[in-house]
């Protein structure tokens, strides 16, 4: 599932029907098949965790999906709740996007951050397996070692590896360059600090 700005509360853990009657959002859907399945684990992927008002739709829910052993009772049913132990919320968000930028550290210190930086060897894998080939996919994965001695250069990356995961030729990064690459570079105001590296280092584009 993927987050947004109007996603709420009512539809991720519970709200009221329009009879007035409360309804069981995704997670309490999710968490009443888990508990009744221990044996297995039950995994929820969440995409673009940032875009919502995370205090909004988790309400009470922030401090009991890190304690557990603790039941909360839900305002609508009034049903008591624990998430249970077999239940796995894996989320992502890009740090660097403005949305990410307001996360309540109450919320960043119940998180386990893994960090999945731009890679060369990740783009050249994509590439591969995309069946592109070895020159073309080196070519590529290069531009992701652009800026690479600057200690900030992965928060800086406008882009990781993941653009890639579309591409299965040249005519498809040429594509990728006008559509996608020359706009996080040339915004309306100012370029990006590694416009020019990333330009030089990245031939499939008009005029090159």
């Amino acid at each position: 599932m993927q987050f947004h700005a109007a996603y709420a509360y009512e539809e991720f853990v519970e709200g009221i029907t329009f009879e007035g009657e409360p309804k069981s959002g995704l997670l309490l859907r999710l968490n009443e098949k888990a508990a009744q399945d221990l044996s297995n684990t039950y995994v929820l992927v969440i995409e673009e965790l940032t875009r919502a008002d995370l205090s909004a739709v988790l309400g009470e829910l922030l401090t009991y999906i890190e304690y557990r052993d603790r039941f909360v009772t839900l305002p609508y049913s009034g049903k008591k709740f624990r998430l249970a132990p077999n239940v796995i919320v894996l989320a992502t968000y890009n740090p660097t996007d403005r949305s990410a930028l307001e996360v309540d550290a109450a919320l960043l210190r119940r998180l386990r951050i893994i960090d999945f930086l731009p890679s060369y060897d990740l783009a050249f894998e994509i590439l591969k397996f995309n069946g592109v080939d070895d020159e073309t996919a080196t070519k590529a994965a290069s531009v992701m070692l652009v800026q690479k001695a600057d200690p900030r250069w992965a928060f800086r990356m406008p882009f990781g590896h993941g653009i890639y995961a579309d591409v299965r030729g040249v005519n498809d990064l040429q594509d990728l360059w006008e559509q996608r690459i020359s706009r996080f570079l040339h915004g309306p105001w100012e370029d990006h600090p590694y416009a020019a590296d990333i330009t030089a280092a990245y031939p499939w584009r008009k005029n090159a």
